[in-house]
């Protein structure tokens, strides 16, 4: 049986802002990460930047 007392901590892309997750955590925080496009569009500019070396 699942706890709804349970505190929530919401999370987001820091790139775009698209909420991703709900997961147990302090009540009513935010905390970032990148959804799978921008960590993508992230991922090849990075290996663009490493080829130019």
């Amino acid at each position: 049986m699942k706890d709804e007392t349970q505190e929530l901590m919401y999370i987001k892309c820091a790139y775009c802002g698209q909420w991703l997750d709900v997961k147990p955590g302090p009540i009513n925080t935010v905390s970032h990460g990148l959804c799978p496009r921008c960590y993508q569009k992230e991922s090849s500019k990075l290996e663009s930047e490493n080829e130019k070396g």
